[in-house]
């Protein structure tokens, strides 16, 4: 067993991850920011430390005293993204720590994240009975993992972290046309209009702009390093299954 504390615990990521340790009989404590979101860990066997990721004293404490082995940071840093450690940073703290950065592609499944934002115009266009939609989009090629791969990826990290050797890892599990995606999803959600893609604007411009940036990655040095392989590799075969979840977790 070992014992893990992970920040940003009841996120998208953080939330999926944690979970799998449990299954997999680890101790998981998760830093929330609320007590109610501490609430819905506890429910799921995850011990909840209530503090706020940037002011330390509030949670580092229990690193020491449970005798925490492994901290994940899954947390979504938002506009404060400059308080946190770059990746170079962290990959040269090795006389210290054994750090590993792990850079999955676009996550989806369960609620969504990102894919629920993308598809969330069309949902609103089919309550309202409209005709046509703006999304954001553009024909690219988009690299994907589902959550449970990301998690299981990370099970396999906490195994092998300290035999490592340049640990940052690139993961994806397939690349599939955008469009194909949205207008798949579009369709089960009964939306029969005309879907306008538009480019990325206003405050989340930065974000989208990420999303749609065409870029070529792959899996092999995890593959490679750490036997890993990804169950779910085929978004469009289970677009309904994926589209009904993200609705059902609205």
């Amino acid at each position: 067993m070992v014992k893990v504390f992970i920040l940003g615990a009841s996120g998208f990521i953080g939330f999926s991850v944690a979970l799998a340790l449990r299954r997999n009989g680890h101790r998981v404590y998760g830093l929330v920011l609320h007590f109610a979101k501490g609430l819905n860990l506890v429910k799921h066997e995850i011990t909840p430390v209530i503090g706020d990721i940037f002011q330390p004293s509030s949670w580092t404490s229990v690193i020491e005293s449970e005798g925490i082995d492994v901290i994940i940071d899954s947390s979504s840093v938002g506009q404060d993204a400059n308080k946190i450690l770059a990746e170079n940073e962290l990959l040269n703290s090795g006389d210290i720590l054994d750090a590993v950065v792990i850079r999955p592609t676009m996550v989806y499944g369960g609620s969504g994240s990102l894919f629920s934002m993308l598809i969330a115009p069309i949902a609103a266009a089919v309550k309202d009975g409209a005709s046509e939609v703006k999304v954001l989009g553009r024909k690219i090629e988009l690299p994907l993992i589902h959550k449970d791969d990301l998690a299981d990826f990370t099970l396999k990290v906490i195994s092998y972290v300290a035999a490592l050797s340049y640990p940052l890892f690139d993961i994806t599990a397939q690349h599939e046309s955008y469009t194909d995606i949205i207008e798949a999803a579009a369709k089960h959600m009964g939306f029969t209009g005309t879907i306008i893609y538009r480019n990325p604007e206003g405050p989340m411009a930065m974000l989208e702009q990420a999303i749609l940036t065409q870029f070529n990655t792959s899996s092999d040095r995890a593959r490679t390093y750490l036997g890993w392989e990804p169950k779910h590799r085929d978004i469009m075969g289970q677009i309904d299954v994926y589209t009904a979840a993200v609705i059902a977790n609205q």
